[in-house]
């Protein structure tokens, strides 16, 4: 929900789209590696979202 909200104050009075989207991805053990959260994840299903708005910031 704060994404969300984060999204809106950075629209502002402007008008602009605020997407949420979700999904399932197969990740290796490489592909885990060189992400943000490096703690030696196993490879497998990972769920993820994703929140974007129009505007800049």
């Amino acid at each position: 929900m704060n994404l969300i909200t984060n999204a809106a104050d950075a629209l502002g009075d402007s008008r602009g789209v605020i997407t949420v989207t979700t999904g399932v991805m197969e990740c290796d053990e490489t592909y885990l590696s060189d992400s943000y959260l490096n703690d030696n994840l196993p490879g497998g299903t990972y769920v993820y979202l994703d929140v974007s708005d129009t505007e800049c910031g």
